[in-house]
């Protein structure tokens, strides 16, 4: 072939507008805001997206205003939650992901610098509603109801409000002086707090228009075998109960802690501080302990030693020291959990010593004092899931939330989304709408874990963006690689001197720094990876300023779709 009739064949002078692409295109592009995979699993709905984006831009104030549009505990949570964000976050597939929960901590610890940031209260409705408990979920729920303008009281039992995140939470991971912070609302939004007045009849509590329950778990379970209750052996709530008071017990030199979740870590990594040698026996593997991956390693750190795959068979006590005694298990078939069940192995048994043995087994709610006909199973109120209702005619106008009730995991953050729950399905109730109840929830649910948007409820915003952005969205081909901001933690010595906070946190700028790396998932930031790639050159600018897309000359190829590094565009069905 000659080289003249080759550029004849592989090149063209006319222009490509001569050639619009019709009526045969069965799909066309649009810019579509979704929910980020992070967000998408937030217990308590924070709008992740969003503050982290103002952190970035170092707009601390509006950042902070953002979070609390939808958690009023973010110096606390950003602390102590089990941030499944970090785990969903795209950049798990890149580098590192987010530390959310770290920023969020920032924001929530500049409350003094920048304000309280509150959203703006309805006004009153003339309406008195009450809550028992002042854990998370009561917080969260007295927090939403008065924002929905109710006046509010809270009853607690203790001298203090905060539940076991004041009780239950050592101070190395909690300081009290930021959860203290974080409830500076109580008093901002006019809240009545009700400190050491325990409820024992729901009598009390007939002259209020609507009740909230979120009594917590506060009791631990119990160990079945003998000797169980001798003094020597402490239950993991009452022993961080004592620790937390200030009245912490003689533990001795050797700590024996029976468990394997974050009541445990705390339990052990405290008795360290108090001058023992803490050894944490489970009866099951490492991989199926259900504390926080970052709790055991600390605890490892910290000198905590482990012995898995034991259980205790019996204590003795008649030496000035006790004695228990374990026998070796192995992994059998699963249970109804899922979860394989451990089984003792014959001969295994051998014995521990221990000055003090703590058992950090569960907890369980303490609803005695309530009629039976209020109680479901294993200590829960009898609720509906969705609206938090108690399924009871005695009192008209009772919710459910927290860990005495059916919706969530029991975490923080999952006490947070249900009290905010509850509280949304309070307002609903009082206004007579609860034969709507579940169109409402649905409009104001975000991802698809059943979260709600408290601020899409108070405002009246439409649909919120169900979609969730899937990994196969994102052509992370197009992310660069940005190392993770560094976290400093004080030096496993030094921690054994006290209580003080062990994750040391971040400054302004770091915080700034890793809320840069957010890659905006689900969201268009006008990066024209989309303009670069398409073959007809069809991306141009829209009315707003995003890209949008020439009808007349697009195909629907979705090649913009494929390249889009966030997962901010979509086909839809072009209309015939």
């Amino acid at each position: 072939m000659r080289e003249d009739r080759l550029f004849e064949i592989l090149g063209t002078t006319t222009d490509t507008r001569m050639n619009p692409t019709g009526t045969w295109r069965y799909f066309r592009p649009v810019i579509a805001d979704r929910q980020p995979p992070c967000a998408a699993v937030c217990p308590a709905g924070n709008n992740i997206r969003e503050f982290v984006q103002l952190a970035a831009e170092k707009d601390f104030h509006a950042a902070l205003a953002a979070v609390k549009k939808e958690n009023p505990l973010p110096s606390t949570c950003g602390r102590v939650c089990h941030h499944p964000c970090t785990a969903n976050c795209s950049r798990n597939g890149v580098d590192s992901p987010l530390a959310v929960n770290l920023i969020e901590r920032k924001l929530g610890d500049m409350v003094q610098k920048h304000s309280a940031c509150l959203p703006a209260p309805r006004a009153a409705t003339g309406k008195t509603v009450a809550v028992v408990g002042s854990g998370p979920a009561g917080l969260a729920w007295a927090y939403h109801a008065a924002l929905l303008g109710h006046t509010v009281t809270i009853f607690e039992s203790e001298s203090a409000p905060g539940g076991m995140l004041r009780w239950g939470i050592p101070a190395y991971r909690l300081p009290r002086k930021k959860l203290d912070g974080d409830l500076h609302f109580i008093d901002t939004l006019g809240i009545e707090l009700r400190t050491n007045h325990p409820i024992q009849d729901l009598k009390e509590l007939d002259g209020y228009d609507a009740v909230c329950l979120a009594l917590g778990a506060h009791a631990s379970r119990r160990l079945d075998i003998p000797n169980q209750d001798m003094p020597q052996v402490w239950g993991g709530l009452s022993f961080l109960r004592a620790v937390n008071s200030g009245d912490a017990p003689d533990t001795g030199k050797r700590v024996i802690v029976i468990g394997g979740g974050n009541t445990a870590m705390d339990c052990a990594r405290a008795a360290m501080r108090l001058g023992a040698k803490a050894t944490v026996c489970y009866r099951r593997t490492r991989g199926d302990m259900p504390a926080l991956p970052d709790e055991i390693a600390e605890a490892e750190a910290e000198g905590v030693a482990f012995e898995f795959q034991v259980m205790p068979s019996g204590i003795d006590g008649k030496a000035p020291f006790v004695t228990v005694e374990f026998t070796r298990t192995r992994m059998g078939e699963p249970g109804p959990d899922g979860r394989c069940r451990p089984e003792a192995i014959p001969g295994s048994k051998f014995e521990l010593d221990a000055d003090t043995v703590i058992t950090a087994l569960g907890e369980m709610p303490e609803t005695g004092w309530l009629p039976a006909e209020f109680i479901a199973k294993a200590g829960a109120l009898s609720a509906d899931p969705i609206t938090c209702l108690v399924n009871t005619t005695a009192r008209s106008g009772l919710f459910a939330a927290g860990d005495a009730s059916a919706w969530g995991g029991r975490t923080v953050s999952h006490a947070i989304g249900a009290g905010k729950r509850a509280a949304i399905a309070m307002d609903i109730f009082l206004n007579g709408e609860m034969e709507s109840a579940q169109d409402i929830l649905a409009r104001i649910t975000v991802g698809d874990t059943g979260v709600l948007s408290s601020r899409m409820y108070r405002d009246g915003l439409p649909q919120a963006p169900v979609a969730v952005v899937a990994a196969l969205d994102i052509n992370k081909a197009h992310v660069l690689k940005t190392a993770p901001v560094a976290i400093k933690h004080l030096d496993a010595a030094e921690r054994m001197t006290g209580f003080d906070e062990v994750n040391m946190g971040w400054s302004e700028d770091d915080a700034a720094a890793e809320a840069g790396r957010c890659m905006r998932c689900g969201s268009c930031t006008s990066c024209g990876t989309c303009l670069l790639f398409c073959p007809d050159i069809s991306v141009i600018q829209g009315a707003d300023g995003r890209p949008d897309f020439d009808s007349e000359y697009c195909k629907g190829c979705g090649i913009c779709l494929r390249e889009c590094p966030r997962g901010g565009i979509v086909l839809v069905e072009e209309e015939k």
